[in-house]
C-alpha cells in the first residue's frame, strides 16, 4: 500500500489523470483493492452495528405504542444514513491505504458542486417525460407527490445526496480502479461494476435488472467523458430523487423501499428487456444531446469553451 506522500506526489507530477485510470497510473495492484475492499467492509459493518445499536435503544423505547405514519419514513431515511456512513468507512480505508476520498471522486481536484448540479438537472428533465408514461415498469404508477412526500423532501435531499455519492464513489471509484488494474480496459472493467451495482440493489431480474445495468453503465461511461464523478453523482441523485417523488404512487420512500423489493419469481421476459434496453438508450441519447454535446454539463452556460487562438 501507497503512502500519503507517494500519492500526492504522484498527483502534483500528473494532475490531469482521470479517477478511473489513477491505479493503473500508480501502478497499485488488485491485491491493493481487494484488501481495501475487505477493509471497508469490515470498517462499514462495525459502523453498522453501531448504528443498528442506537436504532434499537429507540426501538425498545417505542414498545406498546402504535407504529405512526412517521415510523416508516424515519426508517427509511434511516437505511438511506447508513447506506451514506459507508462514506465514511471508505474515507477511513483510503486513508489507510495513503489516499483520500478525492482520489476515487476527482483526483488532486476540488468536488465540483456546479457540475453535480447541472447533471442533476439535465437528467431530471430529460426523465420526466419517460416517468409520465410509465414505461420502465408495469408496477410503477405515476402520480403527484402526496403532501407527507412534500414534507419530507427536505430531509430525503441530503439523505438521497449522501447514499448515492457513496455508491458512486464505491463502484464508479473504488472498484471501477481495481478492475481496471485487472482488465486493463476501462470498458471491460465497467462490466462486473454493473452486476455488483445491479445485486446490490436485489435480484428482479427482467426489465428491472436491465434498467440497474443501464444506469451503471451510463454512469460509467460519464465517468470516463469528464474523469471525474459528479456528473454520475448528479444523474444518480435526480434518478432516485424522480422515482421517489412519482414514481412510487405517491407513497414517497415507504414506496420506493417496496418498489426495490426483489420479486419473487425472477423471469427474464426478452421483448420486455429489450424494450427497456430501447427506452434507455433512449433517455441517454437526449441526455447526451442536452447535457454533454452542447458541454452543459462541463462548463455551465458558456457551453463549449472557445479554442485557443495560434499565436504567431
Amino acid at each position: 500500500m501507497n503512502n500519503n506522500y507517494e500519492y500526492q506526489n504522484f498527483i502534483q507530477h500528473h494532475p490531469n489523470t482521470p479517477v478511473h485510470k489513477l491505479a493503473t497510473e500508480m501502478k497499485l495492484s488488485v491485491g491493493h483493492h481487494a484488501g481495501g475492499s475487505f477493509i471497508f467492509l469490515f470498517i462499514y459493518f462495525f459502523i453498522s452495528i453501531a448504528l443498528g445499536i442506537f436504532g434499537s435503544i429507540y426501538h425498545l423505547s417505542s414498545i406498546g405504542t402504535p407504529e405512526g405514519p412517521i415510523t416508516p419514513w424515519l426508517r427509511e431515511i434511516g437505511k438511506l444514513s447508513l447506506l451514506g456512513f459507508s462514506l465514511l468507512a471508505l474515507h477511513w480505508t483510503l486513508r489507510l491505504q495513503g489516499r483520500d476520498l478525492m482520489s476515487v471522486i476527482a483526483p488532486g481536484k476540488r468536488l465540483d458542486g456546479g457540475m453535480w448540479l447541472r447533471a442533476v438537472l439535465i437528467y431530471g428533465f430529460c426523465l420526466s417525460p419517460l416517468m409520465l408514461l410509465s414505461a420502465f415498469d408495469d408496477d410503477i404508477q405515476v402520480t403527484m407527490p402526496s403532501v407527507t412526500t412534500l414534507l419530507w423532501l427536505p430531509a430525503m435531499l441530503p439523505a438521497f445526496a449522501l447514499q448515492t455519492a457513496a455508491e458512486e464513489a464505491f463502484c464508479r471509484g473504488y472498484l471501477a480502479q481495481g478492475f481496471q488494474v485487472l482488465f486493463r480496459n476501462a470498458a471491460v472493467a465497467a462490466l462486473p461494476v454493473a452486476v455488483i451495482f445491479s445485486l446490490l440493489h436485489g435480484w428482479n431480474g427482467g426489465e428491472r435488472q436491465v434498467f440497474y445495468w443501464g444506469v451503471s453503465l451510463f454512469a460509467s461511461y460519464l465517468t470516463w467523458r469528464f474523469g471525474r464523478l459528479e456528473a454520475a453523482m448528479g444523474v444518480h441523485f435526480a434518478h432516485n430523487i424522480l422515482f421517489t417523488l412519482f414514481g412510487t404512487e405517491g407513497k414517497g420512500l415507504p414506496g420506493m423501499s417496496d418498489l426495490m423489493k426483489p420479486d419473487g419469481t425472477v423471469t427474464f421476459p426478452i421483448l420486455a428487456m429489450l424494450l427497456a434496453a430501447l427506452i434507455l438508450a433512449a433517455l441517454f441519447l437526449l441526455y447526451w444531446l442536452l447535457g454533454i454535446r452542447t458541454g452543459f454539463i462541463e462548463h455551465g452556460w458558456r457551453g463549449k469553451p472557445a479554442p485557443h487562438a495560434e499565436t504567431a
